[in-house]
């Protein structure tokens, strides 16, 4: 059900995230209402083999990118700090099909990540959202996530750069 993204997958992909981003944005959420995340991040995720998708009867329904390596909008962290500093992988672009909400999609995202984490010998994971993305914080702090404090979005970033910042860690 879990696999790793091809490049053919690449329509369906955006068009997940331009639902996502009218679904954040009838909500009033400043997220992904930009030219952010392009096409061409996604692409790259595939490319580097850093991007999963549920399939369910060739539809895909939900997709997230895991990241090794340091995420540089991470590395100053404002009212706050992160808990660990220590190897990590980064959760990006997570999102689920409004009409799969149902099956708990994201939670399952998150469990497979930390799988994927655990069998590259990293026990840590951190992830960002917007402050008013009430769904995904819950989400987040449902499955064990700890809020840190905020980050900023590179300057290029066209509308509001702040994100909330969470990390898990486990043994």
């Amino acid at each position: 059900m879990i696999r790793q993204a091809h490049i053919n997958d690449i329509d369906r992909i955006w068009e997940l995230r331009l639902k996502a981003s009218l679904l954040l944005k009838e909500k009033g959420v400043d997220q992904w209402q930009s030219i952010f995340p392009t096409k061409e991040q996604f692409l790259k995720d595939i490319e580097h083999h850093e991007f999963y998708v549920i399939d369910v009867d060739d539809e895909i329904v939900a997709m997230m990118a895991l990241k090794g390596g340091n995420e540089l909008t991470y590395e100053k962290i404002y009212d706050g700090q992160w808990h660990f500093d220590e190897p990590y992988m980064t959760i990006h672009r997570i999102a689920v099909d409004e009409r799969y909400k149902q099956y708990r999609y994201s939670i399952k995202l998150l469990a497979f990540a930390k799988t994927v984490a655990t069998k590259a010998g990293i026990n840590y994971l951190r992830i960002d959202t917007h402050e008013d993305n009430k769904g995904a914080i819950k989400r987040f702090t449902s499955f064990g996530f700890i809020y840190c404090g905020y980050i900023l979005l590179s300057e290029k970033h066209p509308t509001d750069r702040k994100r909330i910042a969470f990390d898990l860690r486990w043994e």
